[in-house]
């Protein structure tokens, strides 16, 4: 699945597609993934974060995620790419009015622009399994 693929996200996606925006996984309690990883719902979520996702949706376990993800983040070099994450997580959250104080403001959709989105959709099908 493309959620655990550091070859999509960050090959393709990051890398020749130069997406510069965030990254959300598809549910990772979703029984798919698990095809492909194996039953260990932390080996999931520490697979999709090493892949670069930049969040992580519905993992079995958030707090054995969090705990395993935090305990390898060990270098300089772990610790800027975390907050790259957290920065791009925060821009887009500022965009939207998130971060004013409103919890449940109504999004202004026509910030929304997905424009790329069919482009990036047919390049990443490559990395679809075949059924």
């Amino acid at each position: 699945p493309v959620s655990v693929s550091e070859k999509a996200i960050k090959g393709v996606l990051r890398g020749e597609l130069g997406f510069e925006g965030v990254i959300v996984t598809d549910g990772l309690g979703m029984n798919g993934v698990y095809k492909w990883c194996g039953e260990d719902s932390t080996k999931v979520a520490v697979a999709a974060y090493k892949a670069g996702n930049d969040m992580l949706l519905m993992p079995r376990s958030c707090t054995c995620a969090l705990d395993e993800i935090t305990s390898g983040i060990k270098t300089r070099s772990d610790r800027a790419d975390l907050d790259a994450r957290v920065r791009r997580v925060l821009r887009l959250k500022a965009r939207m009015g998130l971060l004013d104080g409103e919890p449940y403001k109504k999004i202004d959709r026509s910030l929304i622009d997905l424009s790329a989105a069919d482009k990036l959709k047919e390049k990443m099908w490559r990395f679809a399994p075949e059924q």
